[in-house]
């Protein structure tokens, strides 16, 4: 059954038709149900479609003109505007020299993080509002705030002057929160997520009863990474524009090889030899063809540019719950608890894990050590642990080091 505009209370009906909203339109069936939904609640909606990376830098699979597309069409049967914005030369400057970076010191980064703060709730926000004329942004993230999922809830926050909160979804398993801890706390009064309280089925459905199969039913085409295991897909979401090339292959297109040696960790026997530490991360499965045991990256020295690898992926040097993070970004105010002693709250710095007990204090003022309840595996320099309390999202810290006594004594 199609979406009926009497399911809708009269208070959001009321408030919209004065709102102006910039729907981001990837091609996808949740951005597609965003801004239908955004258009039935008589929202005076625009699709916007962004273009963060040159489609002349693909050699194979490539996924923009698909998702363009795809886009177009999405707006064309909603009959909204479709606009197309370009965020190239912003993307190379703020999110992927950063990303560079990074991996030339040895960290794993996550540049979907940044994308977000810097291009789609940053510069494009400020684009929308600015050049656009528009009251708000929205995406089809799965993810909430406590305006609503369409400011049902926004006159109260005006009227209470209260801080605007990030919210969980009700789709847990798809709680995108995680990648949109960095953003300013300033953007959430600007920002609506339409999916906030639906599941990803539902989104699916409504999405296919109102015309959208061919949407609905696509494979995505955000660019398979091949040759690359489990754990660095999960960990790089988010760099769509990769396409089906090799990460080992595309990164050494920006940061010349620095060759080493692999080391296990137990036997000081060298494995192998590589060809920098930005292609490697902790916990990734490497192999040499002489070595019929499975061995994954432990430890990774920017002195001596050595990577120490363990046999077995469940080896104790992977293994830590304890370490230190920088630079944290609060979407509220920094918690009394931390202030006065010690923050007890939820973390995770993967996606796609649960999230765990931790302990938090300050040993300075741009530093926290967070000591975790349960063994984490693979605590990475680089990621950003993301902290929760309750359905709130309070924001992250850059992971800086971790501490594990198996490493520090085989070093």
């Amino acid at each position: 059954m199609a979406l009926s505009l009497k399911t809708i209370p009269n208070l959001i009906r009321q408030t919209s038709s004065r709102l102006k909203v910039a729907c981001l339109i990837s091609g996808g069936v949740d951005s597609c149900v965003a801004a239908l939904l955004l258009k039935r609640l008589a929202f005076d909606v625009i699709g916007v479609h962004l273009n963060v990376w040159n489609d002349f830098d693909f050699k194979e699979g490539v996924c923009h003109e698909t998702d363009r597309n795809d886009a177009r069409f999405v707006c064309d049967k909603l009959g909204i505007e479709f606009k197309e914005v370009d965020f190239v030369q912003h993307y190379w400057n703020h999110v992927f020299i950063d990303f560079l970076k990074a991996y030339e010191s040895g960290e794993t980064p996550n540049p979907d993080m940044f994308c977000n703060r810097k291009i789609k709730f940053g510069v494009f926000l400020d684009y929308a509002v600015k050049n656009l004329n528009m009251d708000a942004i929205a995406s089809g993230h799965y993810a909430g705030t406590s305006l609503g999922p369409f400011w049902e809830y926004r006159q109260q926050h005006i009227t209470r002057n209260e801080h605007v909160e990030l919210i969980r979804p009700k789709d847990k398993m798809r709680d995108q929160t995680f990648f949109l801890s960095q953003i300013e706390p300033s953007s959430l009064k600007k920002v609506l997520f339409p999916l906030q309280t639906l599941m990803k089925e539902e989104v699916r459905k409504i999405a296919i009863e109102n015309g959208f199969e061919r949407i609905a039913k696509r494979k995505p085409t955000t660019g398979k990474i091949l040759n690359l295991s489990t754990f660095i897909k999960l960990h790089l979401l988010g760099i769509c524009f990769i396409g089906k090339r090799n990460f080992q292959n595309f990164i050494n297109e920006y940061i010349e090889p620095k060759p080493g040696k692999m080391i296990d960790i137990d036997t000081r026997e060298i494995i192998r030899e590589h060809n920098g530490l930005h292609q490697w991360t902790l916990g990734q499965r490497c192999t040499h063809h002489s070595k019929p045991v499975k061995y994954f990256i432990a430890h990774k020295c920017l002195k001596s540019n050595n990577i120490y690898v363990a046999a077995g992926e469940d080896h104790p040097s992977l293994y830590s719950n304890e370490f230190t993070a920088k630079n944290m970004h609060w979407l509220t105010e920094e918690p009394i608890e931390l202030r006065q002693n010690e923050l007890k709250c939820l973390f995770k710095f993967q996606q796609k894990e649960d999230l765990s007990e931790c302990t938090v204090t300050k040993l300075d003022n741009n530093t926290l050590q967070f000591k975790t309840k349960k063994l984490q595996r693979c605590l990475t320099p680089g990621q950003i642990a993301v902290l929760y309390k309750g359905e709130k999202c309070l924001g992250g810290a850059k992971i800086i080091s971790y501490k594990n006594e198996y490493v520090a004594k085989f070093l």
